[in-house]
């Protein structure tokens, strides 16, 4: 999830500079920790947080309440040398992440196949790009993968329904 991602990076960064004034790295994790799920309370008890940003705020504690085992087995000490592990597994972490996004894609690409073969350009494709449009999901992984098929397919139905307006327009002004 593109949320959970940025206060992971965001949690990252944070880390960087909370290290530069602090004794122990694996207390300065820990206050992050605090932190973040302070928020999380904070968020739950004003009633402003939605689904989304509380899925990504309960991930975000999971990977730190890692990260800060992770620092703990490790006995790091070095604020250098825990910077360098923590961003190591977000690194692979990132990895991973980019490579779901890529085989989403695939799958994206796979179902225009699908739809073009099978329909072609028809009621059916207007359907699968306004479901692809009104989706939370959808929406937010097509604001991070660009899908050529899908901007033309959605710039298509757009103008259709730019068109159907004009001519219902013009039916009107027929009718005066």
């Amino acid at each position: 999830d593109k949320m959970d991602h940025y206060y992971r990076l965001r949690d990252l960064k944070e880390y960087k500079m909370a290290l530069e004034s602090t004794e122990h790295p694996v207390t300065c994790l820990e206050e992050i920790l605090e932190e973040t799920v302070s928020l999380l309370e904070y968020k739950k008890k004003a009633k402003i947080l939605n689904r989304e940003e509380g899925y990504a705020l309960r991930e975000t504690i999971e990977t730190l309440e890692k990260y800060v085992q992770c620092l703990k087995a490790e006995h790091v000490v070095d604020k250098v040398e825990a910077f360098d592990l923590i961003r190591g597994k977000f690194a692979l972490e990132n990895e991973a992440y980019q490579e779901m996004i890529d085989a989403a894609g695939q799958k994206l690409e796979y179902a225009f196949d699908f739809m073009e073969i099978a329909f072609r350009n028809s009621q059916e494709m207007v359907v699968f790009v306004t479901e692809l449009n009104t989706n939370f999901y959808s929406v937010q992984f097509l604001q991070n993968y660009e899908c050529e098929r899908y901007y033309m397919y959605n710039q298509n139905l757009l103008f259709d329904e730019n068109r159907q307006n004009i001519l219902k327009r013009i039916d009107l002004l027929d009718m005066i």
